[in-house]
């Protein structure tokens, strides 16, 4: 079925003389070679599109619990250094048109706002669902608005990753991602 192919000695080489050394004498590939690298290629890609939208999706949750946990922290620390109060506010699902969106004060009159990532949304764990404040004072420690649950970072295949904060001294932490 498959043969060896023919190559000419002389023709076709740069300079017209004989092949270079290692090369076998023979150039370039056949038509069903080329066919057949280019379909295990293609199997390769298709074989790898899931895995690589998982990561995606994985990688919008765990970006978007990281802005909350950057907020979360930068407000306490402006709180314990400038010695005043800052708070954090976490828009799950208001009336006000915002949604899935966190925001607080970074000086006294330059708010600053971000969404989170594409098809990420958030969850008060406690089932409030609106919006939380959290108020940190000159001395680190937090004070939530309605009340302290864990706040679920939902991406689009329902992975989560939930954030905590501890009260008495105003610690955020991030879970892992959850399936």
């Amino acid at each position: 079925m498959w043969r060896k192919r023919e190559c000419r000695e002389g023709g076709g080489y740069a300079g017209g003389g004989r092949p270079r050394p290692g090369s076998g004498g023979c150039r370039g590939l056949t038509l069903l070679e080329l066919i057949i690298c280019m379909a295990i290629m293609t199997l390769l890609a298709a074989a790898s599109i899931p895995s690589f939208r998982n990561f995606t999706s994985g990688a919008r949750v765990r970006g978007s619990a990281q802005s909350i946990v950057a907020s979360l922290r930068a407000a306490r620390r402006l709180a314990i250094t400038q010695r005043v109060s800052r708070a954090v506010f976490i828009y799950m699902n208001t009336a006000a048109g915002i949604s899935n969106a966190v925001s607080y004060y970074e000086t006294a009159d330059t708010i600053k706002l971000q969404y989170m990532g594409k098809n990420v949304y958030l969850l008060d764990v406690g089932g409030s669902n609106q919006m939380l404040t959290y108020t940190f004072n000159a001395r680190g420690g937090v004070a939530v608005t309605p009340s302290n649950n864990p706040i679920r970072v939902v991406g689009p295949s329902d992975k989560y990753i939930e954030v905590t904060t501890i009260t008495a001294t105003g610690h955020t932490r991030m879970g892992q991602l959850e399936p």
